[in-house]
């Protein structure tokens, strides 16, 4: 006789409470986050209702066949490989913690071809970026184990008509994509991040600016600079400034896939420059000249017989007096056990971390006392190190 619950009903259901029992027990990071009424209104199903309003003919499910009768499994970047795709300064959006809801339409007309319009609401106010280029591999469930061999690429070019204000943020580019030319304008006001994109060629300035001032209009987005933006604003801008800059510095090549690094450090838009080092036990040595003397800050790598589990209590309790510990970084439990000693005129630390394959991350930097720029830039940095877990 066979039993009516069979354990992998069981299993999913254990599952699920402990997802719930996890969820519940997890601190919202920006909970206290204070939204501004406009951008309240759209939570909800209000969003998907308010995009539907956009100015385009022929609302269109690319996952269906035209019938709307059959499934179809696309992937929907392969078409627009720059859709609703934004980095923060420090790289790539956490869906858990930075997004709290998005969504997108898309319409297809027999004779203008293929839009979107995307729109993603943010936990936070947080300033986000375009890329200057995507590129999406193919989709197995279309191509097996071709797709590996497929490529989708898109390319933009930043024009004149790009504005960064206080609390709103906007640009206007033009994507190449599948041989397809489209006019993508982009916004963002405090959490909230809106895109659009239609196929537009170059020489049809004047056919761009009408449909992204009817954009604006239709949406009461209420842009300025989308009201008053001119053809000769979206000639292309030969300096592009709008696009996202990788801020780290990588180091340690990855032993099997050298074009990768095993560690990242967090020092654009500082005056931190790579120097050679006269110490032979210095990989790394980065540097720059402070108001109140030489700012120093090096890394090593270090063999250890401990596992990453035996380091904190066999080495970095027993060796080292403090800890620095960044609980809002990229890695919550990530601990760097330091040593801090001041000597003349300078303040020296000492630290070290876990690292990967039974190595350590040695850490040394030292700057002027009284230097608070100084401290504040290398602990910014110590907070925010990425190391890969590629092996």
């Amino acid at each position: 006789m066979k039993s009516g619950i069979n354990i992998k009903s069981i299993t999913s259901i254990f599952l699920i409470i402990v997802a719930c029992i996890s969820c519940e027990n997890t601190p919202k990071l920006y909970a206290d986050y204070v939204w501004d009424p406009e951008i309240e209104k759209l939570k909800g199903d209000n969003l998907k209702a308010w995009i539907e309003e956009a100015p385009f003919n022929g609302k269109w499910d690319p996952t269906k066949t035209e019938d709307g009768k059959a499934v179809l499994t696309t992937n929907e970047e392969q078409l627009f490989p720059f859709i609703g795709n934004y980095k923060k300064e420090d790289g790539t959006l956490n869906n858990t913690e930075d997004v709290y809801q998005k969504t997108r339409m898309f319409f297809k007309d027999d004779k203008r071809g293929e839009s979107f319009v995307h729109v993603t609401l943010l936990t936070h106010d947080e300033e986000l970026f375009v890329n200057e280029s995507y590129s999406e591999m193919g989709n197995v469930a279309f191509s097996g184990v071709n797709a590996i061999n497929e490529s989708y690429r898109a390319t933009l070019k930043e024009t004149k008509a790009t504005n960064n204000g206080k609390n709103v943020k906007s640009g206007i580019y033009w994507v190449r994509t599948n041989y397809i030319t489209y006019c993508m304008a982009f916004c963002q006001k405090k959490n909230m991040v809106f895109q659009v994109a239609f196929p537009c060629e170059e020489v049809n300035k004047q056919k761009a600016v009408s449909k992204i001032k009817e954009v604006n209009r239709t949406l009461q987005l209420k842009l300025h600079e989308w009201d008053i933006v001119k053809p000769e604003d979206l000639e292309v801008n030969p300096e592009p400034k709008t696009f996202w800059k990788d801020p780290y510095a990588h180091i340690f090549s990855n032993k099997r896939y050298f074009l990768l690094s095993d560690l990242s450090v967090k020092l654009a838009n500082t005056k931190f420059e790579e120097i050679r080092s006269k110490d032979t036990d210095v990989d790394y040595l980065f540097a720059y000249e402070g108001p109140l003397g030489e700012v120093k800050l090096a890394f090593s790598k270090k063999e250890t017989d401990f596992s990453e589990q035996e380091y904190p209590n066999e080495m970095g309790e027993k060796t080292f007096t403090s800890i620095l510990e960044y609980p809002h970084g990229f890695e919550s439990n990530r601990k760097i056990y330091i040593n801090k000693n001041e000597k003349g005129n300078r303040v020296y630390f000492e630290g070290q971390t876990y690292f990967k394959d039974n190595h350590i991350l040695d850490i040394r930097y030292s700057y002027p006392i009284g230097d608070t720029e100084a401290k504040a830039v290398i602990e910014n940095a110590l907070a925010r190190l990425k190391i890969s877990s590629t092996i």
